[in-house]
Parts: structure tokens; C-alpha cells; sequence
């Protein structure tokens, strides 16, 4: 069966979240066109749109329209997934695949497609029931004040600011109100759903205002937004775990760590069959990749993917489309 054939039968699409351009962003947006139905990339607005490669000959590559400008820990995030989910949505795809500039796969984009085929109404996304502070995901997250997102006119002074009013924990007694009878659910920003349950995700956000409200000031609210809303609907009962992989054991506690060669060699190890992690063995994709990454991703291709030569190469070398 060709890759157009497997597209045809389950027509994958990825919203990729980028802040800013590096030569992986380029590599992975040309690795995934092997086989999907299109990739739709949100710019932040901070960042000047043409330093980015200009997609005019390739019809299956969009920019979003509408872009927002990105805080950490902000809504503005989960409003630019909003916003890419409407467009993918609007083409007619059967699956919807959340990923940021810094990720790859760790499987061919035909046999991910093959995955997605086999598991139709599965919907990979991490839900765990809040309060969950062994995975990050404390109730305080909604049950207090956030003031995340910094506007442009003096931001310096709007930051100071902010940090200080978190220090305060200032209780949210509403909170519950605004999630209307729901149980909150936490898990990561990195999920795949089908177009079915992403157009209730849609719905959900342009009609609970209250829910919007909710998540305006919480923290993170990319990490459980989508997750209360799957996790209180049908399409909760054939959730399993996000297949995207992060090293979180070993990173900040802020931000996983970058993919290095000792990370590769037990990512083959869960390959072929040897992981201790479950997450790392049922992985598709991984993150993050430092941008000037050309010899990790080689290793990935031809380690850890059942790949040819000619795969390898598109790894390792940056497009020279522009």
C-alpha cells in the first residue's frame, strides 16, 4: 500500500506550536509530509513570520491564520491550539496530531499513519484526575489566581508584577462553579485526537464561557483543559496515554531535557523491546530537540526507525526550500 493509499484511510494532520525558526522546525515539517493529510503551524506573534520558510508550492503546509502572542503557563497557548484545531478541522481530517517545533517521530510517518488506522476511535491523550501532584498537576493550579500572560506595553514592569501576585496565592474560591460540574484533568500538552472528539474540544470553547473564564487564570492550562473536556465526555472511555515522550526524570522541573545520544540509546533499547519505561516504548514522537540537531535525528531514522538510507538522508540535512 502506498502512502497516499494509507493517508487516504486516515487522514492525519499535525498542529505544530512554534515560537520561534530553527533548521529542525524545516526537517520535521518535511519528515511528516512523507504521509499526512497537512500541517498546520501556529507562529507566535512575538516572532517575525518572514524568517520563516514560505510554503506557497506546498499546498499541505498552512500557517495559522489568526496567531497570538504566546505566554508560558498562559491561555494563549491552549487558544492557539483552539485556533489550529478550527483550520484542520475546516479539511476534512480524521486526526489531529499536537506537536511542537521541537519534536520528531520516532517511527516512519507511514507506519504512524498505519498506527492511527489500526486505533480509529482511540484518543491518545494523558488524563489524569486532578488533584494529581505526583504528575505535576496539583489542584492549586485552578483553585488559586494566575496572571500569566504579559501584555506588550511594559512588560518588564507587568512582570515584576505578576511574580509578585503569585507569590500571594491568592485563593479562587469560584473555581468549581466555573467548571461546572466536571472533574478537572491534568496530563500533557501533547495529545492526538480524533476529528471527532477535537470538534467537541472546539465547541466546548466557543460556547462554555464560564469554563473559558476558568482557564484564563490558571496555570498551564494547556496541561488540563483539553484534558477536563475529553476526560467529562464519551470519548473519555477509549483514552489511553499520550504517545509523545519527554525525559522529564531528567530535565529542569520546568522543561524536559534535550534528546542527547545517552537518551537515543535507550530510546533503540525500547525499540527493540527492552524498555523499562512503558511511555518510551509506545511513544511515537519525542521532544525536544535542540534545533541544531542533524546527527541526532540520523540516529533516530536509522536506529530507532525501520527506515531506508534515503530517509536518513532527508534527516540529517535541512531543507533547502525557503
Amino acid at each position: 500500500m502506498s502512502a497516499q493509499e494509507r493517508d487516504q484511510g486516515c487522514r492525519v494532520a499535525y498542529l505544530i506550536q512554534v515560537h520561534q525558526q530553527t533548521p529542525h522546525l524545516d526537517v520535521l515539517v518535511d519528515t511528516l509530509l512523507e504521509a499526512c493529510a497537512g500541517i498546520w503551524i501556529h507562529v507566535d506573534a512575538k516572532a517575525d513570520l518572514s524568517e520563516f520558510r514560505d510554503y506557497t508550492d506546498e499546498p499541505r503546509v498552512h500557517y495559522c491564520a489568526t496567531r497570538f502572542s504566546v505566554s508560558w503557563g498562559g491561555f494563549s497557548l491552549s487558544r492557539a491550539t483552539l485556533a489550529l484545531m478550527a483550520e484542520a478541522l475546516s479539511a476534512g481530517v480524521d486526526r489531529l496530531v499536537v506537536l511542537s517545533g521541537a519534536c520528531f517521530p520516532l517511527r516512519s510517518p507511514e507506519e504512524i499513519v498505519e498506527a492511527f488506522a489500526a486505533r480509529p476511535t482511540t484518543q491518545f491523550i494523558d488524563l489524569h484526575p486532578m488533584p494529581a501532584p505526583e504528575e505535576g498537576k496539583p489542584i492549586e493550579r485552578l483553585s488559586e489566581y494566575h496572571f500569566r500572560e504579559v501584555p506588550a506595553v511594559g512588560s518588564d514592569l507587568w512582570r515584576k508584577v505578576l511574580r509578585r501576585v503569585h507569590r500571594l496565592h491568592l485563593p479562587r474560591p469560584g473555581y468549581r462553579r466555573l467548571l461546572g460540574g466536571r472533574t478537572p484533568f491534568g496530563g500533557a500538552t501533547w495529545w492526538a485526537l480524533t476529528a471527532d472528539a477535537a470538534r467537541a474540544v472546539v465547541e466546548t470553547g466557543r460556547d462554555d464561557r464560564a469554563l473559558t473564564r476558568l482557564y484564563r487564570h490558571a496555570f498551564g492550562p494547556d496541561e488540563s483543559y483539553f484534558q477536563t473536556i475529553i476526560g467529562n465526555s464519551p470519548f473519555a472511555a477509549d483514552a489511553e496515554p499520550s504517545l509523545t515522550f519527554a525525559y522529564w526524570s531528567r530535565g529542569n522541573g520546568l522543561s524536559p531535557a534535550n534528546i542527547d545520544d545517552d537518551l537515543i540509546d535507550e530510546l533503540v533499547r525500547a525499540r527493540s523491546g527492552a524498555a523499562t519505561d512503558p511511555a518510551m516504548a509506545r511513544a511515537l514522537f519525542v521532544r525536544k530537540l535542540p534545533p541544531e540537531s542533524a546527527e541526532l535525528r540520523a540516529r533516530i531514522v536509522t536506529e530507532v526507525w525501520p527506515a531506508s538510507s534515503d530517509a536518513a538522508g532527508r534527516a540529517t540535512q535541512g531543507s533547502a526550500r525557503r
